[in-house]
């Protein structure tokens, strides 16, 4: 039992820091891609989750980031403001969080064997004074809503909830291909929908801002180990040097010229491009005080 206990503590400890992460205000709207007027138009709107407390430039946390993000694919879909105003009031639903957790967990366990490791985990999630104390804070009262828990879960678990949204914003969320659900057709009627993977967007936000620590989990995003390791490494800005080949382009840095933070997030997205196209490259790099690495495809 002594090593299922580990096991059960490192989950709740993995949890700790996930929904530290995920309520942490620490991300502008030039990463969202939201103009000034976007966020003026939308605030006067009450499109946010949580009202402007003070004058001067924001911070968002992942939780307002993913839908924001949302918000400007459902506009770019059509959907009204009015529509996302009341898809906002479903999603900002609170939910057991605790509770949550457990079915999450336990949901994998179909031996009756682990009766006992479900009962250590309710028992330790339930004495877990700092766990407990995050989810109380009235600062991370969003990992409580219906939209914290499908980012959340959706990051720790890989699954892939789809929201389907109606024209008048009313949303139902579904695990697999809503057609094969008689009941949720029922429900649908036959009326269009958008169908929402809620993977995409998040998995958007963690290429967007470079997170590639949160894929810890399973791989939400095609990028192998050095491609990330590769990206990494120039978000850290610890990168002495790069030379990159393509059959029609080549890229080049060297440390020794210096280069601004804008510069070097240009090459950055560059090399993001192109591990996502379909185009051979062959890429040298070094870190500072490391040996050159080599990627090709």
């Amino acid at each position: 039992m002594t090593n299922k206990n580990s096991e059960i503590q490192n989950l709740l400890t993995d949890s700790g820091e996930l929904i530290r992460f995920l309520t942490k205000k620490q991300f502008g709207l030039s990463g969202i891609g939201i103009s000034d007027k976007m966020a003026f138009d939308w605030r006067k709107a009450g499109i946010y989750l949580e009202e402007k407390k003070s004058r001067g430039r924001m911070k968002y946390n992942a939780i307002e980031y993913v839908w924001l993000r949302l918000v400007t694919e459902l506009r770019a879909f059509g959907l009204s403001i009015e529509a996302i105003k009341q898809l906002k009031s479903y999603l900002l639903l609170s939910v057991d969080f605790k509770q949550m957790f457990l079915d999450m967990y336990e949901a994998g366990v179909s031996d009756d064997k682990e009766l006992d490791i479900q009962n250590e985990l309710k028992r330790l999630f339930i004495s877990n004074k700092e766990l407990n104390q995050l989810l109380e804070e009235k600062e991370n009262e969003l990992i409580t809503t219906v939209l914290g828990m499908l980012i959340y879960t959706t990051i720790f678990t890989q699954a892939n909830s789809y929201l389907l949204i109606k024209k008048d914003g009313s949303c139902f969320i579904h695990n697999e291909n809503p057609l094969a659900d008689s009941e949720i057709s029922l429900i649908l009627g036959g009326e269009p929908y958008i169908s929402f993977p809620i993977r995409f967007i998040v998995s958007d936000f963690i290429k967007r801002e470079d997170l590639f620590e949160l894929d810890r989990y399973g791989e939400l995003f095609d990028y192998d180990d050095k491609e990330v390791e590769l990206l990494m490494t120039i978000r850290e800005r610890e990168l002495n040097s790069l030379s990159a080949k393509t059959a029609t382009e080549e890229i080049s840095l060297n440390k020794s010229h210096y280069m601004t933070v804008e510069e070097m997030d240009k090459i950055r997205n560059k090399l993001k491009e192109l591990f996502e196209s379909d185009i051979h490259y062959e890429i040298v790099y070094k870190r500072d005080n490391q040996k050159e690495v080599s990627l090709k495809k």
